[in-house]
């Protein structure tokens, strides 16, 4: 849940976290939530794991067009929410429907991987045959 230029405060659409149960927040990203190490109670109760960072989209939409399938939510290499989920079950699949699993545990958010993470170090998978020369 993150929208730096949206200029809403992520924890006022969250949930109600005044209920008697806060809701349980595990290995997500969310802005303005001050990350497991500066918890803002305002979110929910921190079950650790937590960040506050820029996730590295491709091409995010903006919060004028939401909700809305545009964009591109892949992480770009270099990425702080790549290999911070869970280790699950390796013919699991991502959103786009490649595999889940390509490092040490899953990337956080729906897509594995992302747009910058060649298979082949001379372009083999895009059909580049001049690299093969």
């Amino acid at each position: 849940m993150f929208d730096r230029d949206s200029g809403v405060d992520a924890s006022t659409w969250l949930m109600d976290v005044t209920s008697p149960a806060p809701v349980q927040i595990e290995t997500s990203d969310i802005e303005g939530c001050g990350g497991s190490v500066v918890w803002d109670a305002a979110f929910g109760a921190d079950s650790g794991g937590n960040l506050d960072v820029d996730p590295q989209f491709v091409a995010a939409s903006g919060p004028d067009t939401a909700p809305s399938a545009t964009g591109d939510y892949r992480l770009l290499r270099g990425s702080p929410l790549i290999d911070l989920g869970r280790r699950i079950h390796p013919e699991s699949v991502d959103a786009g429907g490649g595999p889940r699993l390509l490092g040490e545990a899953t990337d956080l958010g729906g897509h594995e991987g992302g747009t910058e993470f060649p298979l082949f170090a001379d372009g083999f998978e895009s059909g580049d045959t001049e690299a093969w020369q």
